[in-house]
Formats: C-alpha cells, sequence, structure tokens
C-alpha cells in the first residue's frame, strides 16, 4: 500500500489464549492477557473470544456459566479485581450478533462464539483474564482468546 502505515488484521493483532480448548466441570480462570503499560500508551485495545461446544444436560437458568473478567497489574494474579461493568462494552452473539449478557445459559449458547471489548484506562493493571464460573451441573466445551490489537476508531 505505498508509504502507509496500514496494518492487515494477522499483522496488527495479538491472540492470545486465556483458557484453552477443553471440556471444563468447574469455575475456571484465565492464565492472563498482557496488554503492558506501553501498550495502552500506543492506543491499544483488548477484545475477547468466547467459543463453545456442546454441554451434557444442556445449559439453562440453574445449570450456566457466568463470565466475568479480571485485572491486575501481575501476571500471578495475586490482587485480581473485577474489571467494572462500565469497561465492558460490545458483548454480542457471534452468531446474530445479538446483545449477550454474559450469560451461558441458554440453548443457543452452546455450540456458539461470543465477542466482548474491554476498555483500557487504567495504568495500574496490565494483566486481564476471563473468569467462567459455574452454576448447578456444568460440564461443557469452552475457549477464551484474547485479542490485542489497535483501538480502532470510527471515523468522523
Amino acid at each position: 500500500m505505498g508509504g502507509s502505515n496500514f496494518q492487515d488484521i494477522v499483522s496488527g493483532v495479538r491472540p492470545v489464549v486465556d483458557i484453552a480448548p477443553a471440556a471444563y466441570a468447574a469455575t475456571v480462570s484465565g492464565t492472563g492477557v498482557n496488554v503492558g503499560n506501553a501498550t495502552r500508551a500506543a492506543g491499544m485495545s483488548l477484545g475477547f473470544v468466547i467459543s463453545t461446544g456442546v454441554f451434557s444436560g444442556g445449559l439453562d437458568a440453574v445449570n450456566k456459566i457466568t463470565v466475568s473478567f479480571e485485572k491486575d497489574d501481575n501476571g500471578a494474579f495475586s490482587s485480581p479485581v473485577a474489571v467494572p461493568a462500565a469497561d465492558i462494552f460490545g458483548a454480542e452473539r457471534i452468531s446474530d450478533n445479538s446483545v449477550w449478557d454474559l450469560l451461558l445459559d441458554l440453548a443457543a449458547d452452546e455450540s456458539n462464539s461470543f465477542k466482548v471489548g474491554i476498555r483500557l484506562n487504567d495504568p495500574d493493571n496490565s494483566w486481564y483474564r476471563a473468569v467462567l464460573t459455574e452454576g448447578g451441573t456444568v460440564i461443557g466445551f469452552v475457549s477464551v482468546i484474547g485479542i490485542v490489537g489497535p483501538d480502532f476508531q470510527p471515523e468522523s
């Protein structure tokens, strides 16, 4: 593209496995995504893609998984704090672009994928991770990928 500063999508993002693809039967926390202070200063952003498979017994109001996010100043997550709801945006079910409530509790949530954005506005925390909290008896396949990339702004 000539003298442009353009980066393609593959070169412009850094995917990180936060929760490896596997069948989970209990609450699980991600290993974390390091966004780094320099990355935030350079106008980067963070998103997560959650993918699910089939759940034994299905998902419902009792047998469900609640998705939340934590942040910390170190990769050991020795003092994690919840990412405030105000810093979570764009949560959608990818198959139909519908708004998603961060709960895996419907039949439509099985064998599907979801996306969530996290605002990086906290200079004290450079590590972020997903937390999947089990409710009831849930056994199912889930993976979470964190994606660090450019902070895209709409053209005015």
